[in-house]
Order: C-alpha cells, then sequence, then structure tokens
C-alpha cells in the first residue's frame, strides 16, 4: 500500500448556490476511470481534502442536500502535490434527488 504523504491529492472549496453564496456540509467523491470509487470525503467549513491513489485522469462527484450533484474530471500530471479545484452546486430543481447519497452515478462501483 502507497504511503498517503506520497501520494497526489485534491483540495478546494465547495460553494452551495451561487459563487457568492456561502459554503455548507457536502460530499466529494473521487472515480476511477473504469467508474469504481477510491475515495470519498465531507467538507468542513466548506473546504475538502481529499487523498487521490496516484497521477491520472479522476473524476471528482460532488453532492449536497438541496443541490444537484456535479461531476467534474480533474486531470493530475505525474509529480503533482496538490491540485486545487473549487466547486459550486446548484439547487436541485424540484422533483430531482438532492440527498447526498444518491450522488453517485448509478454505474459507479464502491470500492
Amino acid at each position: 500500500m502507497a504511503d498517503t504523504a506520497s501520494r497526489p491529492l485534491v483540495a478546494g472549496r465547495v460553494t452551495l448556490g451561487h459563487a457568492d453564496a456561502g459554503s455548507g456540509e457536502a460530499v466529494i467523491t473521487v472515480v476511477d476511470a473504469h467508474s469504481r470509487q477510491q475515495g470519498r470525503t465531507r467538507t468542513v467549513g466548506g473546504h475538502y481534502r481529499l487523498d487521490l491513489p496516484g497521477a491520472g485522469s479522476w473524476q471528482l462527484v460532488a453532492s449536497a442536500p438541496g443541490h444537484a450533484p456535479q461531476a467534474d474530471r480533474v486531470l493530475v500530471e505525474t509529480g503533482t502535490r496538490e491540485v486545487s479545484y473549487d466547486l459550486v452546486l446548484v439547487a436541485a430543481s424540484p422533483g430531482t434527488g438532492s440527498d447526498a447519497s444518491e450522488a453517485l452515478p448509478p454505474a459507479v462501483h464502491r470500492a
């Protein structure tokens, strides 16, 4: 198992609503190219830090109650220690799922 001190990480802020709105509790999940969950964390004060298994292309899935989940691709180059990536979640439309447990697309397999 790799030492987490040598692994890259992704960190940033999650804003709920518009860019000038406040931050709140959200769940951030990292998914690999094979749709397998590789990590998960919750924001603290609107900020998150998540170790990544290594360099490569990773999908970040962010979710928060009352907000539509957002999935973004983050590229981590070899030798990179930290990637900064902020996310803005928009309010969910009526009738759409907004529970943090619903944040993972159906094709994502938990590791």
